[in-house]
């Protein structure tokens, strides 16, 4: 399959945690010769803090925060693909940039698979860390769905297979571009 996609803009990963938004982003800005920004991995290098603990010593609210400037930095530098964190567009205002300069695409994946691939690390994940993985993903997937459904383009990475995902968004973009003209 060709990778002949000419970004104008960057593409930005969406999705629930454990939807593979990391290793996809990874993967694709290589493919695409493009350079690649997780923005969760960035706040941590900045503040030199694991995501956990900026929740647990300052809050969601300070770290949404920090997520928000992150992500408009990084829309600024041009054609890449950045991947955020599973609740990046509960803030309106990151939404917003969103539409306004990139391409997003939602990662999407069955529950079940979903809820496996947290359990593994939900120690990292300060929203499902305590309790039952299931309810909690159910609730956020209750809470974020509208939100995710607003991405340009949709692509499901339920059984994790990486070349068959790489090719589904190499291709949805090309089509989505294709479309733009």
């Amino acid at each position: 399959m060709s990778d002949a996609v000419e970004l104008d803009k960057p593409v930005v990963l969406v999705g629930m945690p454990g939807s593979g938004k990391s290793h996809a982003g990874r993967l694709l800005a290589e493919r695409l010769r493009v350079p690649f920004y997780d923005t969760d991995h960035l706040i941590e290098e900045a503040q030199r803090s694991s995501i956990a603990d900026l929740f647990a010593s300052r809050g969601e609210a300070f770290f949404r925060g920090l997520e928000h400037e992150t992500i408009a930095r990084v829309l600024r530098q041009g054609p890449g693909v950045i991947s955020t964190g599973g609740g990046a567009l509960t803030t309106p205002a990151v939404l917003e940039d969103i539409k306004a300069h990139a391409i997003s695409i939602w990662l999407t994946a069955e529950m079940d698979a979903l809820v496996d691939r947290v359990r593994r690390h939900a120690g990292k994940r300060p929203l499902l860390a305590d309790g039952d993985q299931r309810s909690r993903m159910e609730r956020l997937w209750q809470d974020r769905k509208g939100l995710y459904a607003q991405a340009d383009l949709v692509v499901d990475n339920t059984h994790n297979d990486v070349v068959r995902m790489m090719d589904d968004i190499i291709f949805a973009l090309n089509d989505f571009m294709r479309k733009q003209d």
